[in-house]
Formats: structure tokens, C-alpha cells, sequence
């Protein structure tokens, strides 16, 4: 299940970045329509009609779909980097179907508690941040002993890069 979800992030990235004419202007429009903005969440401000491709009264899934999104192929990397190093991990204490239960009730939540946070923010949240957070956070409950040299890959990424 890990792999699955790294591979349907980076696909969801190829598709709304990679492909064809105009990626760029598809990817703003894809991280309007499937980011999760508080202010709209919390029914300050609306989405324009254009951007509601989820319908209003659905809106929460936003919640969901926005943990498939990344800014950029930085964003994106950093974000499986932990997943796929801490999520196998997760995944066999729990199982598959109860690991990505976990992964998307992490995202949701996440998602949630930035709108609770920040209410009235009409900046999409996109990204797997708060899943791969909740990920890490198992693992360290699981494995609360276990030495770790996964943080020497953090440099291998430049200075800068959003993780």
C-alpha cells in the first residue's frame, strides 16, 4: 500500500504538471479545485463557480484530495521520502487496508486542523505533509527505541527544498 500511494502521488503530479501544453496553468487550477482553502471550508468565502469541481455540499473531500496535490516536484519528493521510509514500517504493524485508512484519516485531519488553525486562509493546502506526519509519528510510537539513520538523507536535498 505504500508504494501504491507514492506511485498515485506522483502520478496525480505527472498528470497535472508533466503533460502537455499549458501543465502549469492546469496545476493551478487542479490546486484550486482539489486543495482544501479554510476560508471556503470554514464558509467565509466561496469557491468560483469554475472551481468546484467537487460539489459544495461535498467540500470536505477537498480534505482528501489535497493530500494527492504538490506545489512542485520539490514538495513532492520530500513528502514521499518520509512516507516511503517510515510507511512500510507503519504498513506491516497494521496492515494494508488499516494503513491506508490511517494515511488518509491523517491527511483529513491535518487538512482540518490547518482550517481550524487558519480560518480564514484562501490559500489551498496541498501535499501529503500531514499524512507522512501522522506516518512518522506511528513509527515513533511503534518503534519508540529504534535508531534511525534516515536523517542523513535529508541532506541530499538542497537548501530550501519544502518537506
Amino acid at each position: 500500500m505504500t508504494i501504491a500511494i507514492i506511485g498515485l502521488n506522483f502520478l496525480t503530479y505527472i498528470i497535472f504538471n508533466l503533460l502537455g501544453a499549458g501543465a502549469e496553468q492546469a496545476n493551478n487550477f487542479a490546486i484550486l479545485a482539489f486543495g482544501h482553502i479554510p476560508s471556503v471550508s470554514n464558509d467565509i468565502h466561496s469557491l468560483p463557480g469554475v472551481y468546484q469541481i467537487i460539489p459544495s455540499d461535498l467540500y470536505a473531500l477537498t480534505a482528501l484530495t489535497s493530500a494527492f496535490m504538490h506545489a512542485d516536484i520539490w514538495h513532492l519528493g520530500g513528502n514521499m521520502l518520509f512516507i516511503w521510509v517510515f510507511g512500510d514500517n507503519v504498513e506491516d504493524a497494521l496492515g494494508h487496508i488499516k494503513f491506508l485508512i490511517f494515511y488518509l484519516a491523517c491527511a483529513y485531519a491535518a487538512a482540518w486542523f490547518h482550517a481550524f488553525v487558519f480560518p480564514m486562509s484562501d490559500a489551498p493546502l496541498v501535499g501529503a505533509s500531514g499524512a507522512a506526519a501522522g506516518i512518522v509519528a506511528a513509527y515513533l510510537m511503534l518503534h519508540p527505541k529504534m535508531k534511525s539513520n534516515y536523517s542523513a538523507t535529508l541532506f541530499l536535498l538542497p537548501l530550501g527544498a519544502t518537506i
